[in-house]
Formats: C-alpha cells, sequence, structure tokens
C-alpha cells in the first residue's frame, strides 16, 4: 500500500500537533486556490505562476536525489515510510516559492497600504509556518525546511523577474491572442495595477450603463 504523499501527515494527537497537520497541508489547500482563480479568472499571470511553482516542485525532486540526504530517524514520509529523502523540504519550498512570489507582486502593485499589510502578513504566516509545522511534526531537520523555504523563495524571485522583463511584455500577449485562448475568455491582465479596484469600476460602469439605456427605453 502507498501513501499520498502531499496529504499523508501523522502526529500524536494534540491539538497543536494537530493544527500544525493542517497548516502543513496548505500546499494542498494552495494548489486547489490556483486552479481555482485560473478557471474563475481566466488570466494568462495565473496561468503562469503555477507554471512556475511546477517548475519549483520539479527542481525539488531533482535536488532530492542529487543531495540524497535522509529525512530524521523515525520519520514516515512519502509512500515507504521515510525512505525518501528530505533535503529540502518540498512542503517547505513550495510555501516559500508561493510566498516570495506574490510578496514581490504585493511590492510592486499599487492599492491600499492596510489591504496589502494584510496580504504580506497571511504570506509570510505562510511561508513561516509550513516549514515550521514541517520539523515539528518529524518530518524535516531544520536544515531541510529552511533550505526548501531559501530555494522557493529564490526560484520565486528569478520567476518574478523573468515574468515582469520577458514573459509579460512577449508571451502574455501572443497567449492572448492566440485563438483557443480567445474561445476560453483567457486575457492578459498584468498592466492593470490593481484588478479588483479595475474591476469594480467597471462593473459601476456597467451598472450605470444599463440603467441608463433601460431608463431611456421607458421613456
Amino acid at each position: 500500500m502507498v501513501a499520498l504523499g502531499l496529504t499523508y501527515v501523522e502526529h500524536d494527537g494534540t491539538l497543536a500537533q494537530h493544527l500544525l497537520a493542517i497548516v502543513s497541508l496548505a500546499p494542498v489547500l494552495l494548489i486547489a486556490a490556483y486552479f481555482t482563480a485560473l478557471f474563475l479568472r481566466r488570466d494568462v499571470h495565473t496561468a503562469c505562476v503555477l507554471a512556475g511553482q511546477a517548475l519549483c516542485q520539479a527542481l525539488n525532486s531533482v535536488l532530492k536525489r542529487a543531495i540524497a540526504q535522509p529525512r530524521p530517524a523515525g520519520a514516515t514520509g512519502l509512500g515507504k515510510h521515510g525512505e525518501d529523502f528530505g533535503m529540502p523540504s518540498a512542503h517547505a519550498q513550495f510555501a516559500g516559492f508561493f510566498a516570495g512570489y506574490y510578496l514581490l507582486l504585493a511590492l510592486q502593485r499599487r492599492g491600499a497600504a492596510a489591504e496589502r499589510g494584510v496580504f504580506a502578513a497571511a504570506l509570510l504566516a505562510c511561508g513561516v509556518l509550513v516549514p515550521y509545522s514541517r520539523v515539528e511534526l518529524g518530518y524535516h531537520t531544520a536544515e531541510q525546511a529552511v533550505a526548501g523555504t531559501l530555494v522557493g523563495a529564490g526560484f520565486a524571485a528569478v520567476w518574478r523577474l523573468a515574468t515582469v522583463r520577458l514573459f509579460a511584455p512577449r508571451l502574455f500577449p501572443a497567449v492572448q491572442e492566440l485563438r483557443v485562448a480567445k474561445a476560453l475568455c483567457v486575457y492578459d491582465d498584468s498592466d492593470i495595477p490593481d484588478f479588483f479596484a479595475w474591476q469594480f469600476q467597471r462593473v459601476l460602469q456597467h451598472q450605470e450603463a444599463t440603467r441608463y439605456t433601460s431608463a431611456s427605453k421607458t421613456r
């Protein structure tokens, strides 16, 4: 029997350990959030971030095999009870990329300071608590968790730079013009500083135009 490693968490049954186990599963929830955002918004940028996240996790697999450092003694890891490698932590690397990328995005985009502050605090909490939970639950050493976080954050910085300098100006417009992209209503919103404020204004404008048209027809 083989366990699904991404959701396989064992703990001693205390409330604190149970909460840490839930935190440890944040990557699963974030994967669901990625695909939900991609389905609802259908923007090229979200797809690009998801691609970067996938590449970052592929890098994790390469690094684990290259370094071949075992998990802590007694760890019940992926599949065969801890026989897989632990350096760097995949969960920590996932959280490091997610938190790192969106922190950089929050710093570069405009918006209310309070809103950006709450968003940044939530991202930092994710980037810290996920690796901490992996150490406390005994799945990784502190070095493996820190290494995963740093690799993920570093990859996020590189991916963000590539997005700003290369993907957004050259690739995104080309993708948006594809016939299949137009059929699926895929668009590029990377040049909109505050998407939610822009969306809010567009909705108000549409409502105002609709009311004006309805009023004109009743005259």
